[in-house]
């Protein structure tokens, strides 16, 4: 086995051995040298500035060790609806177990959400290097689809035992249950199995490209790719101009037209990313190249098969799928066939694949070619399968598995070779180690491992990766560097992403381009000189689109999603406007008796609302109001779960958010959490500014969400997503409303005109009062504006008449219409509200009068609450309502 040793020279990607920049480098330098050190700083500081704007994260993972049981741990989970489920996506990053198996092993998930990092210095290929890695990616592709189809259909290859049938047959990632056999049975498969391919690259000190790992089940990093040029393209586009770099959208145009493809005969064929969901890793790529391509983002639960058909369950009814690209693991796909305990995929889906009624991308199985033990097999298969040597030349590996293995003969024979080289497991997982690091007693720990063994592991010969220029907060520094390129397929011929995902990883002695390790992105520059530009086909001429002006399609998980985005959101606008009330009369100097009254009105409701303790014995005492609503407005107070609650259902459905709403939630959510937080001054902080802080707080998040809620009534289509987002907010300000009118009416008469100011300031109506009625406080008045105004967006009566509005326009298709019962309900409503006397209400005093108006106001709690709930029974869980059995005479 070839070495390089981890002390060899790592290749200067910008400098020649005789200290001259290399030429492709140099338009890049003369851009960048022109800013100064400040001005790249300040770029750097852009770079991270449009990472936070656009929310780009990536959740990283403590790797596990290569030890264990060898098999595929460092895997991140998934805690979904209460069920603990395995989920990611292999290639080394987001690899799944489910939780029973981690705690077996003693590896709990050890999760860190964290911020996207670039590098604001990008990588520089030359046309002529961009061209041999090209042309090696694509032949690996041509040579790993080939073998795929084998294995996973007649398995030539391993009856001649090219193949080794050790490398297949102990292979966990070898899906019995997805091989397609050309034998009539199946219509088989259309387009390759490998639709997508990334190879993980790594330049050894003499300046050749080598192979790392391969990519074959769901590769990530394309949308990051994609990310990455265009905050480069805004943080540093004199550079961008000045060098002339290859474009990388065709790219996303030929993907989607290849995709479109794969739908076979179908006019207008339906392609849906699945995704584990917002628990994932890669979630922000999942949502990124749903939008960019114009796929349908779906879940497991999204789905179900019926007739060897994939079927997506929406509002209007069961839509079919024609191909699907999948971004979870190949064995959690269908439980039926595969993991029993996954919820990700759904039941039957492997069927529908064999019978040719869906096309998946990558084909359920392909991870299979990931594992090291297969990846030392390619060199001779390439002679075998493609007649030819590879063109792209990989790290030296051997599987110590294979019968033509030589084997150590002794603990000393063993010693030595582990000290020369990097182990692996032979089927993927684990971090390589490698053993020129390890100290003697590691060293003697493996050496009595792996010989016990030694099918379970593959050795590769140490490459210390090149080095590129990094910016740092002292300038530039060499920092070690490994690509991943990408490919796509189709059936025919692969075509590469000109440039990539570069990565800076921790660890350059045992490197991985791994999205789950932590290390910093690059982004790669290919030089443009005399390229060959992509041709994106030609859209297929299908039969004109039929006008639509609905939005049945809307998935039922969707729709719930974006119900409970209204809700959550108004429950935060009311619990903002009440604590903004409150504070505005703290911090106004000593409280005066109206205010006194006030400030105790404010506080009854506050504490109806859940945001604060309903008793104490002295709420008005200097101090507890200061300590009460700090701890509101803390890190696990209830404040802090309404934005949390909003945050988690705005990134679940962050595919069908516009860019703009989007950025808005995101800034009120981050703006809000860092308003909150004390100061870190390591001194208490005094109650008065303590207050201050939080008015301006609450004061600030009013008006983010009144500009959240003016996006989404101009921008927002006025469709089926839309009606179950202002449903949402509008039977949760109803419940506000009529809890408001229940609490702060049910005062002491005497404190009438206090409690007056207080409804009006929460219903948001003062000025409209001022307008109509001038100075003069009198109930009647009042209530109407609360209670009884049409032209009111905060009355009850406006309420109650959108949601039956609503209810009226809500998808008919069976199984999914709302009931004649809510209907009646609504229109029930409406018309008490509009029929209660407003005019008869003189003052409190009138005890009559007042208390039917209370009981009003808790009946619209009450139908309120049953509406949300019917509406969840019809539209999101499909369940029908509990129906009490007649009473049975029982024979004698």
């Amino acid at each position: 086995m070839a070495e390089a040793g981890p002390d060899a020279p790592a290749f200067d990607e910008m400098v020649t051995g005789t200290g001259a920049v290399r030429p492709h480098w140099t338009a890049l330098l003369a851009a960048v040298s022109g800013l100064g050190p400040e001005g790249l700083a300040e770029r750097a500081r852009r770079v991270a500035r449009l990472i936070e704007d656009d929310g780009v994260t990536y959740n990283l993972h403590a790797p596990d060790p290569v030890g264990g049981n060898g098999s595929r741990n460092g895997q991140g989970q998934r805690q979904s609806q209460g069920q603990s489920q395995g989920q990611g996506q292999s290639q080394g990053q987001g690899q799944s177990q489910s939780q029973s198996q981690s705690q077996s092993l003693g590896q709990g998930p050890r999760s860190n959400a964290r911020a996207w990092a670039l590098d604001p210095v990008p990588v520089m290929l030359s046309s002529a290097e961009w061209q041999a890695i090209e042309a090696g990616v694509k032949q690996r592709a041509r040579l790993i689809d080939a073998v795929l189809a084998d294995v996973l259909g007649p398995q030539r290859l391993l009856a001649s035992g090219a193949l080794p049938a050790g490398a297949v047959f102990a292979n966990p990632e070898f899906l019995r249950p997805a091989r397609v056999l050309d034998n009539g049975a199946a219509a088989g498969r259309r387009g390759p199995a490998l639709h997508l391919y990334a190879a993980d690259l790594v330049r050894a000190p003499d300046g050749r490209w080598h192979v790392l790992a391969d990519r074959t089940q769901a590769p990530a990093g394309l949308g990051y790719a994609l990310e990455n040029r265009r905050i480069m393209a805004r943080a540093l586009p004199e550079a961008l101009r000045a060098v002339a770099v290859r474009p990388l959208q065709p790219f996303f145009e030929l993907w989607q037209a290849q995709l479109r493809a794969l739908g076979g005969e179908a006019d207008n064929p339906r392609v849906a990313l699945l995704t584990p969901g917002r628990h994932n890793e890669a979630y922000f790529e999942h949502v990124y190249l749903a939008r960019e391509m114009g796929l349908a983002l779906v879940e497991g639960g999204d789905l179900t098969v019926r007739g060897n058909r994939v079927l997506l369950k929406t509002l209007g009814g069961l839509q079919r799928l024609d191909v699907l690209l999948r971004r979870i693991d190949g064995n959690w796909c269908d439980p039926l066939e595969l993991r029993p305990d996954s919820s990700l995929g759904a039941a039957g889906l492997l069927g529908a694949v064999r019978s040719g009624g869906l096309v998946v991308a990558n084909a359920i199985g392909s991870a299979l070619a990931e594992a090291p033990a297969v990846f030392a097999s390619l060199p001779w298969l390439a002679r075998i399968v493609l007649g030819e040597d590879l063109a792209l030349p990989q790290v030296p590996t051997r599987w110590l598995g294979h019968a033509a293995e030589t084997l150590p003969a002794d603990a000393a024979g063993w010693a030595d070779l582990l000290r020369r080289s990097v182990l692996r497991p032979a089927f993927g997982g684990g971090t390589p180690v490698l053993g020129a690091a390890l100290d003697e007693d590691a060293l003697a720990a493996l050496v009595r491992q792996v010989p016990e063994s030694p099918e379970r592991w593959c050795v590769q010969a140490p490459l210390p990766p090149s080095s590129a220029p990094r910016w740092t907060a002292e300038g530039l520094a060499p920092a070690p560097l490994l690509l991943r390129v990408f490919a796509i397929g189709d059936g025919a011929a692969y075509h590469c992403l000109p440039g990539g995902l570069a990565r800076v990883p921790d660890d350059p002695l045992a490197p991985r381009v791994v999205l789950q390790a932590s290390g910093i992105a690059k982004d790669i520059w290919v030089m443009a000189e005399d390229r060959t530009e992509m041709v994106v086909p030609g859209g297929r001429v299908a039969a004109p689109l039929a006008i639509q002006r609905t939005t049945g399609e809307l998935p039922s998980r969707v729709a719930d999603d974006l119900f409970w985005l209204g809700r959550y959101a108004e429950r935060l606008d009311g619990a903002a406007r009440a604590m903004r009330a409150l504070l505005a009369r703290l911090t106004g100097g000593p409280l005066g008796p109206r205010e006194t009254v006030e400030a105790g009105l404010l506080l009854r409701l506050l504490g109806a609302a859940g945001l604060t303790p309903q008793q104490a014995l002295d709420p008005l005492a200097p101090g507890y109001l200061a300590v009460t609503l700090s701890a509101a407005c803390s890190s696990g107070g209830p404040i802090e779960a309404l934005l949390a609650a909003v945050e988690r259902l705005g990134s679940s459905m962050r595919d069908r958010l516009s860019a703009d709403m989007w950025h808005c939630l995101k800034a009120m959510i981050d703006g809000t959490r860092a308003r909150l937080a004390p100061p870190r001054s390591g001194y208490p902080e005094p109650a008065g500014m303590a207050l201050d802080r939080l008015l301006q707080a609450m004061d600030l998040l009013v008006a983010e969400l009144s500009t959240l809620s003016g996006l989404a009534a101009e921008n927002m289509t006025r469709g089926t997503g839309w009606a179950f987002l202002d449903l949402g907010r509008r039977i949760e300000r109803a419940m506000a409303t009529a809890r408001a009118l229940r609490v702060v009416l049910a005062c002491d008469p005497k404190h009438e005109e206090a409690a007056l100011r207080v409804l009006l300031e929460i219903c948001d109506s003062t000025i409209t009062y001022r307008t109509r009625y001038l100075a003069a406080l009198q109930l009647a008045p009042v209530v109407d504006l609360a209670l009884a105004d049409p032209t009111s967006p905060r009355s009850l009566l406006f309420q109650a008449e959108t949601v039956r509005h609503h209810l009226r326009t809500l998808p008919r298709a069976a199984g999914t219409a709302a009931t004649a019962g809510d209907e009646a309900l609504a229109a029930d409503l409406v018309a008490r509200l509009r029929a209660f006397p407003v005019l008869a209400l003189g003052s409190l005093e009138d005890r009559a009068a007042v208390a039917a108006l209370l009981d009003l106001a808790a009946a619209v709690e009450r139908a309120a609450m049953a509406l949300s709930d019917t509406l969840t029974r019809a539209f999101f869980s499909h369940v029908r309502a509990a129906q009490a059995l007649p009473d049975m005479a029982v024979p004698a």
